[in-house]
């Protein structure tokens, strides 16, 4: 019987396009993206039709949150390090959910 590998969720589909676009996730995942289709398939599963506006606004919201002292580059900057971090926090994740799975199918 072949056991299968571990694949992302819909919940962790649904995180990753807020902070990178749908073909990154294919590239940053390798092991366990699905196909580019149905990544967007899946998406649409629970209405999320365009992930590209849905991403663009969340970085517009991050930036409204930004103290109001800083200038619009700085702000920029922030941004762009607290997506690079929750992308480094997500990819943890996924890895300790990917080795959890393979200590379950595989003991």
């Amino acid at each position: 019987m072949k056991i299968k590998e571990y694949r992302l969720t819909d919940k962790q589909l649904a995180e990753l396009i807020l902070l990178v676009p749908v073909t990154e996730i294919r590239k940053l995942f390798p092991l366990y993206a699905p196909g580019i289709r149905t990544i967007y398939r899946r998406l649409g599963d629970y209405g999320i039709q365009r992930p590209a506006e849905i991403r663009r606004a969340f970085a517009r919201d991050l930036r409204l949150s930004a103290p109001i002292a800083i200038s619009d580059d700085e702000a920029k900057k922030l941004v762009d390090q607290k997506i690079a971090e929750l992308v480094e926090e997500q990819s943890k994740q996924i890895e300790e959910d990917a080795q959890a799975y393979r200590d379950r199918v595989n003991p």
